[in-house]
């Protein structure tokens, strides 16, 4: 019974808390505390997937990673858009979308005689969004 209970515990856990993530890697010349910032709410920043056309300032690198790998950029752009604000950025642009493998997830669970009784196996695949997170200059 506990290790169907563990099992189930391992799945649960790894399914709503392994959803997707948003990584902001800053640049040298990175600045939280930005006096020009100019945008009053997360809906107004930009996710580009090409160049912007105004002249910009690039002060870090962005990466969505879905590890379900089922999503599409909209899905996540809620928390894209809510995570630059707070970052004080203008925009992102997005430069490359892949898809990368994960190495197999194994648990098992054994009895006193060390005999297998369950296991679990997970094969994934990551979609990786890459971008650049800007400034506009003034």
């Amino acid at each position: 019974m506990r290790s169907k209970l563990f099992v189930a515990f391992i799945c649960v856990s790894l399914y709503f808390n392994c959803n997707t993530t948003v990584d902001f890697i800053p640049d040298a010349d990175y600045r939280k505390d930005y006096e020009e910032y100019s945008k009053k709410s997360w809906q107004e920043v930009e996710i580009l997937l090409s160049r912007p056309d105004r002249r910009f300032l690039i002060v870090g690198t962005v990466a969505i990673r879905d590890f379900e790998g089922t999503g599409t950029l909209k899905d996540y752009t809620k928390n894209i858009k809510k995570e630059m604000f707070e970052k004080k950025m203008d925009g992102v642009w997005i430069s490359s979308n892949k898809v990368e493998s994960v190495d197999d997830t194994i648990f098992t669970t054994m009895d006193t005689r060390g005999k297998t009784t369950h296991a679990y196996e997970s094969e994934r695949q990551i979609k990786i969004w890459k971008g650049y997170a800007f400034r506009y200059k003034k």
